[in-house]
């Protein structure tokens, strides 16, 4: 009897024991299938987009009803987002991989094309206006719209860093208040799309002074102006000096008025300070092409616009 009941309680305590693993090892598993059904049934995540081309905004959203974290990355080395729903926009076209990861544990992913941005632009909607190439600071300047069917108008004249509007009527007026290179756009019937831009130059104003007479000395004395003042012909003869290295910048500048060089406009590109002109063509070989200048009432020159090979 004694043998029987010693073998019978040895068998109790393994079976006991096999249960008590299946049960909490059944426990454990229905947990993490709990777990895991709740985090990860989601399959993919939504994106909005018109077109899915480089530069627009794409939106990126996750709805799953379980889900209380995210961790957004879009593969362009972008900083992550942490929101259910983000906005973000690929600068090149390309593909990349979107990864989200939900709830810290469960990732999904997916691949999107981007395509290049190709914008469509109508040449005949753009504005047409008309204003001065060079104007000066503190002098009223109009300007004239010349588009067709045009009902309502958004001028810029560019003296400020804002992008506010300076005038809504078709042929405005303004005064500017510094010097400089601005900016001049015109958007019609609300087309930013299609807004018109036009550079022009603003020259500093310039206080009545004497315009210089000596001006030339040594090589180049033969050839300077014979009435006060210069004009084209004149100034085409001293650059051709400077590039000859017949005429130096201290007896060049003598054309100027005191205290008023002006700015240089070169091969249609580039504006420069007339020192920076003139050791840009010193001692070089060049062909001028074309030279003009601009004047304020006393004869004082406020722009020179100078085209050359």
């Amino acid at each position: 009897m004694t043998n029987k009941t010693q073998i019978k309680t040895h068998f109790d305590v393994k079976v006991i024991t096999f249960f008590i693993v299946i049960f909490i090892f059944s426990i454990l598993l229905l947990i993490f299938k709990k777990k895991m059904g709740s985090d990860c049934n989601v399959e993919s995540f939504k994106i909005e987009s018109r077109s899915l081309k480089a530069g627009e905004l794409i939106v990126f959203s996750d709805t799953t009803n379980t889900s209380f974290d995210w961790k957004w990355t879009f593969g362009d080395g972008t900083k992550t987002s942490y929101l259910s729903k983000v906005t973000h926009s690929f600068d090149k076209p390309g593909k990349y991989n979107v990864k989200l990861v939900i709830n810290d544990n469960c990732p999904v992913e997916r691949t999107v094309t981007i395509l290049p941005s190709v914008e469509e632009i109508d040449v005949s909607l753009f504005p047409r206006f008309t204003t001065p190439k060079n104007v000066v600071e503190g002098k009223q300047v109009n300007f004239q719209d010349l588009t067709k069917n045009a009902k309502s108008w958004e001028w810029r004249f560019g003296d400020t860093q804002s992008y506010s509007v300076d005038a809504t009527d078709k042929n405005p007026s303004y005064t500017y208040k510094t010097p400089g290179v601005k900016n001049v756009s015109l958007v019609v019937n609300g087309d930013n799309k299609h807004a018109k831009i036009v550079k022009i130059y603003v020259a500093k104003a310039v206080a009545k002074t004497e315009v210089r007479r000596d001006i030339v000395v040594g090589t180049f004395k033969k050839r300077g102006p014979e009435k006060e003042g210069l004009d084209d012909e004149q100034l085409k003869r001293a650059i051709i000096g400077i590039s000859q290295n017949e005429l130096k910048y201290k007896n060049f500048s003598k054309y100027f008025c005191k205290d008023a060089m002006p700015p240089v406009h070169v091969n249609n590109e580039e504006t420069m300070a007339l020192k920076e002109f003139y050791d840009l063509i010193a001692n070089k070989k060049i062909r001028l092409k074309g030279v003009s200048i601009t004047k304020d009432k006393d004869e004082c020159i406020t722009f020179m616009s100078v085209n050359y090979k």
